[in-house]
């Protein structure tokens, strides 16, 4: 290739810089639940990422600290791939690993962008902002398409995209702030969330508002606050939209709650199944989309997702490569902390701690590992930016 050619072509920066930015940029789009072909609008999100992360990574070094950080979750993927000599659903388990393999994408990409400088949090916390009502423009087509408005099932079988992209939006794009932004749009996003059927998404999204560094409160005034957002759910609960949503019959209340006698959705049901029957397979797991059968088996064909990803890594790569997986979140989580209790004028790590309690909150629930474009890339460039930050501030390594 000539050196005039050459020039014209966008460096790897450049590059590198346009992808993180678009990982939030086309959250909206992968909101509206939609198929194209032979994958959800989301899905082809989360593939174009994948290919022009990894070819645009071939054009520069990769970082090494972040390849380091990587090697739990490297090694999931590593097993998963091996995993496939005995798994039943190839095609299944391939997709999942291009998803994860999403996130390590997009988390090496934000890394080598953010340790060269070309990007900082202030601007994609601007872009949150600029995401944030676009969410709602979604929201507001899905309702208009079914205008019957029914609390806690309003957006039709893909709501729960709206409601998970929700909290990692919210989280990123009300990073600085001031206090009436903040709790205007947290107010927002909870009443489209109670409309979305997201549950446990509302409970995520209404700790994160509690704790977000935005509100500028003191520990007994957030105290406060989670009083009066737990009295007002309180009020809620004889409601006909909470009974519906929550109870398998009328007449439940707080002692109902406590017994553990709500609408779970079949979840309490299928888990411990779930346990016993991946308890089979507890040191290597039924290989990488082994949860699928496993579910099918269980529901009778109702479902093939286990709704708690704590029991999707355990089924699918036994108990010792599913505590190798979260230990990377954890170390995400360590590093952010200490750079947090270090005091320095960063909002990254305040930022990626709220979207790993988020995370840690809606794996219970739900399939948030593989909701790539909505939350897991996003995410992931939070992360790296926490950890280039604490490399620059705390890692003896660095210095």
């Amino acid at each position: 290739m000539t050196e005039g050619v050459r020039s014209q072509l966008p460096s790897s920066s450049s590059v590198d810089r346009r992808l993180i930015f678009a990982i939030f940029a086309l959250i909206p789009i992968a909101t509206i639940g939609a198929t194209a072909g032979t994958l959800r609008l989301g899905g082809w999100i989360w593939f174009i990422i994948l290919i022009a992360g990894g070819a645009t990574l071939m054009l520069g070094p990769l970082p090494r600290p972040a390849l380091v950080f990587l090697i739990p979750y490297a090694a999931y993927l590593v097993y998963g791939l091996v995993s496939l000599l005995w798994a039943s659903r190839i095609r299944w388990g391939l997709q999942s690993l291009a998803q994860l393999s999403t996130f390590a994408v997009s988390y090496l990409l934000a890394f080598r962008v953010f340790r060269r400088g070309h990007a900082t949090l202030p601007e994609l916390h601007r872009l949150g902002l600029y995401v944030l009502p676009a969410i709602f423009v979604v929201a507001a087509i899905k309702l208009a398409l079914d205008p019957q408005i029914r609390v806690f099932w309003s957006l039709g079988p893909n709501d729960r995209f709206v409601a998970i992209a929700l909290v990692a939006v919210f989280v990123v794009g009300t990073a600085v702030s001031p206090r009436r932004v903040v709790l205007l749009a947290g107010a927002a996003c909870l009443g489209l969330i109670a409309i979305s059927g997201g549950r446990m998404a509302f409970a995520a999204l209404a700790l994160v508002i509690v704790l977000s560094p935005g509100l500028g409160m003191k520990r007994s005034a957030r105290l406060a606050l989670f009083g009066v957002g737990a009295l007002l759910v309180l009020l809620a609960i004889p409601t006909q939209a909470f009974q519906d949503r929550f109870f398998f019959a009328a007449g439940g209340d707080v002692s109902t709650l406590a017994e553990g006698s709500f609408n779970t959705a079949g979840r309490s049901d299928n888990w411990p199944a779930v346990v016993a029957d991946c308890g089979r397979v507890a040191l290597r797991g039924y290989g990488s989309g082994g949860s699928a059968d496993v579910m099918d088996r269980i529901t009778a064909g109702n479902t093939i997702h286990p709704h708690n990803d704590y029991l999707r890594t355990y089924c699918e790569a036994g108990l010792p490569m599913a505590v190798t997986f979260w230990l990377f979140f954890v170390g995400v989580g360590y590093r952010a902390w200490r750079l947090k209790r270090a005091r320095i004028q960063s909002t990254a790590p305040s930022t990626a701690l709220l979207l790993l309690l988020g995370l840690f909150m809606l794996s219970i629930t739900d399939n948030i590992i593989i909701y790539t474009a909505i939350y897991m890339a996003p995410a992931a460039v939070i992360f790296a930016a926490s950890d280039v930050e604490y490399l620059r501030a705390i890692s003896p390594v660095h210095r």
